[in-house]
């Protein structure tokens, strides 16, 4: 069972205020052997030997709540829930280290994590009522996987150097200035050099075979030879990679396993947040942090920008982003892009924002990528072009940032800077509530009211869908959520549920709104008949470009 299927079920548990029947507490412990490569340090073992006895414990906590789940599975119901939580896990479920051991290059881990259903399924539901705490666990559980495949990726780079460097010293030739024993040297023969001779051609060393000798020089007889002409030096073939190359992925790999270790430390810090230990919060990351790793300084900032577990202070937000941008840490870059986008602590300015966001592309940086698309498609600070929009968003995609899906979405849906392909949409969205995307679960609630994109027709499932994303109070969202109850579709038909949720997604300028407002007003469905009411809002929602004559939601 993997961690995904294991954060589903808690999910599903979570969604049902029956207690557990027969829940017991039980507790896991394992022995974890991590053998270390010549490229290791102590620290470097102990993060992964640690990281690794956890996810073998969450696995196996899995297969308990699985049971615990079934068993109580007639009073769970089928209510919609997303599989993001999945990512949070690690944040939720504490692992404690019974004992340790260093002896190069094993280190031996033993550790014990305690399966109280109960208890989980309390941290769970005090978790999502924190959206702020939720973002952060999701986000850092996708920077945790990101760094863990890149630990992975660079060992097996560094393992491959490794026996480049074994088959080049094998290949090594001895190098002598004498011939070969028992070879007899080449006899000395008299020799008149013709009027043009003819260059001479150096011989060419094989990566795979010793040089052949370089025969003595011969003798001339009288009178003096002319010159020979001068022989260039043999070239040896390029090697596929460097020896000095070693150096430069020893040192990537260290940063990488350090990313791992901040992310458990900061998944950690977010829990006891939860908890109520602010204390720890601080302390676990400002350890880090000091101690100059820029991952940790990153993580600094986005505690102080979101206010976890501190006040929120932009500034003291932007000093750490900044630190973390001196220490090498290319998606800090972006985050200063975001402070100047959104005007946090800043003048808004989306110029300087895009070229942050430029700057941290250059730097490899998909974080980068995804907003500068978003810029691209609202032509904020940069020229609207939805065809630059929709290529970096699949680019970052491609590079195993997914935050583009829904935006991606949305341009294959309206057929804006793309071929119109709804069932590519639909498929998009699906991904992105996958991980808790509130615009894909808004979208894909819409697709299944008019059965399109290939989804089935389904009010209840597109209910579903926007009760979970109304918890992130995004302006489509209320404005879906009001066309609901207006229309009677997933839900009893109630005009004034409708007008209040129109109007709170008409106060954040949702155009869609606007004209569903308009629409109230002029036919007089739940409201008072108003035509100049309904005149005001359909000209706000037509001021933003939204198509009054032929409204699609």
């Amino acid at each position: 069972m993997n961690i995904r299927t294991v954060v589903q079920t808690l999910l599903l548990a979570v969604c049902c205020a029956a207690p557990l029947a027969q829940a017991e507490v039980k507790e896991y412990v394992r022995d974890y052997n991590y053998h270390g490569t010549e490229f290791d340090t102590r620290d470097t073992s102990r993060v992964n030997a640690i990281d690794g006895v956890k996810r073998e414990l969450l696995e196996e906590l899995g297969t308990y709540v699985s049971s615990v789940v079934k068993m109580n599975q007639d009073s769970l119901g089928n209510s919609y829930m997303s599989h993001d939580v999945i990512n949070i896990t690690a944040g939720i479920v504490a692992m404690k280290v019974l004992n340790e051991k260093w002896k190069q290059p094993e280190y031996y881990v033993k550790a014990g994590m305690k399966a109280d259903p109960d208890d989980v399924l309390t941290k769970l539901k005090a978790m999502r009522e924190d959206l702020e705490l939720e973002k952060s666990l999701r986000d850092s559980y996708e920077e945790l996987q990101r760094a863990r495949d890149e630990v992975a990726q660079l060992k097996a780079q560094l393992a491959e150097l490794a026996q480049l460097k074994a088959r080049l010293a094998q290949m090594k030739p001895a190098h002598t200035d004498a011939p070969a024993k028992d070879v007899p040297a080449p006899a000395v023969q008299p020799a008149i050099p013709p009027a043009n001779p003819a260059p001479v051609v150096a011989p060419q060393i094989s990566a795979k075979s010793d040089p052949a000798p370089i025969p003595a020089p011969v003798q001339q007889a009288e009178p003096a030879p002319e010159p020979v002409p001068v022989v260039p030096a043999p070239q040896p073939a390029a090697r596929p990679l460097a020896v000095a190359d070693d150096a430069v992925l020893v040192a990537s790999y260290r940063k990488a396993v350090q990313d791992v270790e901040v992310e458990e430390a900061y998944q950690r810090a977010l829990a006891a947040r939860m908890k109520g230990d602010f204390n720890t919060l601080a302390q676990e990351m400002n350890m880090l942090a000091n101690r100059g790793y820029a991952k940790a300084q990153l993580r600094m900032g986005w505690i102080n920008e979101r206010g976890l577990g501190v006040p929120q202070d932009y500034a003291t937000a932007r000093e750490w982003y900044e630190k973390a941008v001196a220490g090498g840490n290319v998606d800090a870059l972006a985050h200063l892009g975001r402070l100047y986008e959104h005007g946090w602590g800043v003048a808004k300015d989306y110029g300087k924002a895009a070229d942050y966001y430029q700057r941290a592309i250059g730097k490899g940086s998909t974080a980068g990528i995804v907003r500068m698309g978003y810029l691209h498609e609202t032509g904020k600070g940069v020229q609207l072009d939805k065809y630059k929009a929709a290529e970096l968003y699949q680019l970052a995609i491609d590079k195993g940032n997914l935050h583009g899906q829904s935006r991606l979405g949305l341009l294959y849906q309206s057929g804006e800077g793309v071929l119109k392909n709804e069932r590519k949409a639909a498929i998009l969205y699906m991904q992105a509530i996958d991980r808790g995307d509130p615009l894909a679960m808004t979208r894909l609630s819409l697709m299944h009211v008019r059965g399109i994109g290939g989804v089935t027709r389904d009010s209840d499932k597109a209910m579903a869908l926007l009760r979970e994303a109304i918890r992130y109070k995004l302006p489509a969202t209320y404005a879906y959520m009001g066309f609901m109850y207006l229309n009677g579709h997933g839900v009893k038909q109630d005009y004034e549920e409708a007008r209040k949720y129109l109007e709170k997604a008409a106060e954040m300028d949702a155009p869609f709104a606007e004209f569903q407002l308009g629409q109230m007003y002029k036919s007089g469905r739940g409201v008072s008949q108003n035509k100049a009411k309904a005149k005001y809002w359909f000209d706000r929602a037509a001021s933003k470009g939204f198509d009054i004559h032929s409204p699609r939601p």
